[in-house]
């Protein structure tokens, strides 16, 4: 009797096994398809980054346009706010000669009896330096002039606290003298030299930046 070799049964058809070759013929053929459009895609997508680069570097530039404009609107309100400064200590005409003639320090001249001293006071304003620190615009400027007008408002500063300061003797002179002319005397003309004294000092600070600042 011959024996037959017993052979494994073929494997049944089933929904899976043909749904796998469908898959990977589907796969085959989506990646085909990128491969065939992958110069277009980076085309494509090389466009878009551009846009957005373009779009960046023109917000900058209005950005920095804008910033500068502020830093040229602040520069212009403070040039003209030290015209008006210096226009107002021009208004006083006392000199360190007319001190001396009044307390009779000029033996060249007479002094009348008293002293006579027409002192007007300066209205100096720092609005203009203050909405250009308090806006920032002070920080779009060069170092260099911003360093050169905070010297101009220190000095200005500085005028303004002698100023006051002779104000307030001015006021108290009347009951000096009468408590002790001579040391009443002296400390009104030294308070009177102090502060002639810083305002020539201010006047040349506003001519160097007002000579500057035009050429």
């Amino acid at each position: 009797m011959e024996q037959k070799a017993i052979e494994d049964p073929p494997e049944p058809a089933t929904p899976g096994n043909g749904s796998k070759e469908l898959f990977v013929g589907a796969q085959g053929g989506i990646w085909k398809g990128l491969r065939s459009r992958l110069p277009d895609l980076i085309t494509q997508a090389s466009f878009v980054f551009l846009a957005v680069l373009l779009a960046l570097a023109a917000e900058e530039w209005r950005s920095n346009r804008d910033r500068q404009e502020l830093a040229d609107r602040a520069l212009e309100g403070i040039h003209r706010e030290i015209d008006a400064n210096r226009a107002q200590l021009m208004k006083d005409k006392t000199r360190l000669e007319d001190i001396n003639v009044a307390f009779g320090r000029d033996p060249a001249q007479d002094s009348e009896s008293g002293v006579q001293i027409n002192y007007q006071y300066a209205l100096l304003s720092t609005s203009a330096w203050e909405a250009a620190r308090m806006s920032q615009a002070v920080n779009i400027m060069d170092l260099e002039r911003t360093t050169g007008l905070a010297s101009v408002y220190d000095i200005q500063q500085v005028f303004a606290s002698t100023q006051n300061d002779l104000m307030k003797g001015l006021g108290r002179y009347g009951i000096a003298m009468r408590e002790n002319p001579e040391i009443a005397e002296l400390e009104l003309e030294r308070l009177l030299r102090t502060t002639i004294g810083y305002r020539e000092v201010l006047l040349q600070v506003y001519d160097g930046y007002l000579q500057g600042s035009v050429d």
